[in-house]
Parts: structure tokens; sequence; C-alpha cells
């Protein structure tokens, strides 16, 4: 993406007046001119309204709020036109309006707005309206017509946003975070860890929680921004492949929680020395270079993911394949060595493998197929 800093696209969005802010004062204009031409109508003020209100962030915001507003202005009005035909105007008539209006809005189920707008509109066709509702409703449901097309079409042709990049980049974000807490777990491996390191790891894991609802909440948004969007049908692959990778990356989140989890409950267990199966001199160090290799693959996938359709580069290949060597060095080694370690230091470390052979196949799956692992052959193999 350009740098638009110190440009004078950025500088109008630094005070207040960027691409929205713009295309919902044109738009009101714009409505109250097409608005002016509706015959007999000299102020039509419902049009700029319907127009402002229907300016939402993207284009499927716009319809489904002018739906809504379109919905609850004719539901309102035939209200008000039934009861000024039964009752006429009076204090009594005006709260039977409204009540009945927002009545009847919750029966067609429509959004708290939508209900809002019923009653409003009905209030207005009994107070305002008069004696002449039926001419005065009709030109409100013109004028409002004529603001909701306006403001969906001036969200459609000028400038809708996309939010792909800012998306890709909080996706980058969480997987960078759980790229870092395997890095200091294998670097506190290979200095002999202790249950601070490993509780500071666990908390870090968690708290990269926080980066995955913002990468899920971006990644909602993006897809919501795309809906309605001709002028960005292009990106549309790269947001369906950013699903596939926000989604994967949850699944590995949770794996590389139950990494962390497991050896900080065997540090535990084992306090105050290290679990054998954790000391650096453990394996040739080869637990520890597999944690590594699988934080490098890890913060190397949304990379390859964002520039498909290329193939993978060399260095998240790279990564996968040493950590499917180091992960074979690592079981040979325990079958030949026979540590002299307790039964359930054996359990952890084959849940450490079991959740490193998980995230390993995750990446590559979705890396070379773009669909989600579980849609695949089994593996006849966890680590070939």
């Amino acid at each position: 993406m350009p740098d638009q800093r110190g440009t004078p696209v950025e500088w109008m969005r630094r005070v207040g007046a960027g691409e929205r802010v713009l295309k919902t004062a044109f738009a009101t204009a714009l409505a109250w001119q097409i608005g002016s031409l509706i015959p007999g109508v000299s102020s039509p003020y419902l049009a700029p309204l319907g127009a402002l209100l229907v300016m939402q962030v993207t284009i499927a915001d716009s319809v489904k709020a002018a739906t809504q507003r379109l919905l609850g202005i004719i539901v309102g009005v035939l209200v008000a036109l039934v009861l000024l035909q039964v009752i006429g105007v009076n204090a009594w008539s005006i709260g039977l309006v409204v009540l009945l209006s927002l009545m009847v809005g919750s029966l067609f189920r429509l959004a708290p707005a939508a209900i809002s707008q019923v009653a409003v509109s009905s209030l207005l066709v009994v107070a305002v309206g008069g004696q002449s509702s039926v001419g005065f409703a009709w030109h409100r449901i013109a004028e409002t017509i004529i603001g909701v097309v306006v403001g969906v079409a001036v969200n459609f042709l000028l400038a809708p946003p996309s939010f792909l990049a800012d998306a890709q980049l909080a996706a980058r974000r969480h997987a960078d975070a759980l790229a870092d807490v395997l890095d200091r777990t294998e670097a506190a491996i290979r200095a002999g860890i202790t249950r601070v390191d490993a509780l500071a790891a666990l908390e870090e894991a968690r708290a990269s929680d926080k980066l995955l609802r913002a990468a899920q909440a971006a990644l909602l948004r993006t897809e919501n921004a795309h809906q309605y969007n001709v002028w960005a049908r292009d990106e549309r692959p790269a947001v369906a492949r950013l699903g596939l990778q926000v989604r994967a990356l949850e699944r590995v989140g949770m794996q590389s929680r139950g990494v962390i989890r497991t050896i900080e409950e065997s540090v535990a267990n084992a306090a105050p020395v290290t679990p054998e199966w954790l000391e650096p001199h453990a394996f040739d160090g080869e637990l520890a270079s597999l944690i590594g290799e699988i934080a490098s693959a890890i913060q190397g996938f949304p990379r390859v993911m964002d520039a498909w359709p290329a193939p993978p580069d060399a260095a998240f290949t790279s990564a996968l394949r040493e950590a499917a060597t180091f992960r074979r060095a690592v079981e040979k080694d325990a079958e030949a060595v026979s540590m002299p370690v307790r039964s359930t230091e054996w359990v952890q470390l084959g849940s450490v493998l079991a959740d490193l052979d998980r995230i390993r196949r995750e990446l590559q799956a979705v890396a070379d197929v773009g669909d989600i692992p579980d849609r695949l052959p089994p593996s006849t193999a966890p680590y070939d």
C-alpha cells in the first residue's frame, strides 16, 4: 500500500474530512436536490436524512440500513393512516399510534433503528400531516426512497472501502505473537527452562488471544466490505485465503498453548529441578530446534498466504522440512537412549510432539491446498 503520510488525503482524514464524511455530505446534498423535484414538495427533508442514515462504512451495511429504513417508514405510515381514519387526531391517538407502531415493528422483527423509524414515521403523519395525511404520507415515503437510493448509490460508486490490507496486518501480528512465544520457549529450553520461564511463556500465549480476536474482527469487517463491492472483485480470492489463514492460526494458537501448558506442568511437577526431557542436552537439543522451526513456519505462514498463488517461499518450506527432520530425530533418540524419566514425563513429551505435529500439518495443508485440513485425507505418518 502506498505511503500516504503527508498527502492531501491523509491531511483531510486527520482533520475529520475522510472519504465517508465527504461521501455523506455529497449524498445529502444530492438527495435534497432530487427530492425537491417531487411535485408539491418544497422541503424534502427526509431525503437527505435518509441518505445520511444509510451512509455506513461498507456497501453491505448501507444496503441493510436502507432496507430497514424503508420498511420502517412504510409500516409506520400505514399504521398512522389506518388509525387516522378510525379515531382522528388527538392526544390519545398520538399515544396509540406510537404504541401500535412499536408493537408492529417488533412483530415484524425489525432492527431497533427501524422500529424507532416506524414510530417516528407514524408520529409525523399524524402530528404534521393532519387532514392532508394521505398526500403527506406518500411524499414522505417518496423522499425516503430517494434518500436511501442516493445514499446506497453514492457509497457504491465512490471509494467503497476494502480493509484487506488492515486485516492481513492483523493476521500477521497474531502469527508473529505466536511465533515469539515459541521462540522464547526454545531459548528457555536451551538455557535450562525454569517455572518462571514457563509461566511467562504461558501468559504470553494466552495474551495472544487478544490479537486473534482483533484478526477475526478485521476479517469480518473485510468480508463485509467486499459484499456488493464490484470494484474490489479481484481481491475476493485474497479475502477467502485470509479467512482460511485466520481460522488456521486460531487452531495453531490452541495447539501452541497446549505445548506451553504441558511444558509448564512438567516443570512445575519436577521443581526445583528441570525435567530430564527438557534439559538443554536432552535429544542433543533437537526438541528446542523443532520448536524453533515451528515458530519460523508460523511467522512465515501469513506471508505465504498473502502471496498466493505464488508458491511458498523457501524459508517457509525449509522451516517445515527442518521441523519434520528434528521431529524424527527426537523420536529416534527417545527410543534409542531410553532415558530414566518417569512415565508422566513420557506422556508429556508425547503430548508436546503431538501438538507440534498438528501445527506443522495445519500450516502445510492450508498453504499447499488452500483448504481446511479436515477435508484432506488423513496422514499415515505423523511427521513425513
